[in-house]
């Protein structure tokens, strides 16, 4: 995984409901792993969607809005959203 790919993860795990941790690392992974490998169709797009809200925090979903568009890609602009400040 790349860099990004990595902050998106932990920025997620960060955001997901805690009983569900486990397998929102596991979502995120094989999806990128599908993307990287160009086995991404519409449906997976929008299973992958579904699966990843439904186990974020109510509370945090307009923080993964912010680095995520509509079609589940990171938005790189918004990379500094998701580095923790260094202390």
């Amino acid at each position: 995984m790349s860099t990004l790919e990595n902050d998106f993860l932990n920025y997620v795990l960060m955001r997901t409901q805690s009983q569900a941790q486990d397998e929102m690392a596991t979502l995120i992974k094989n999806h990128f792993a599908a993307e990287h490998a160009g086995h991404m169709t519409q449906s997976d797009v929008i299973e992958y969607l579904t699966s990843l809200f439904a186990m974020v925090k109510p509370e945090a979903v307009g923080d993964i809005n912010d680095v995520m568009d509509a079609n589940g890609n990171i938005i790189p602009g918004n990379h500094y959203m998701m580095v923790p400040l260094a202390a």
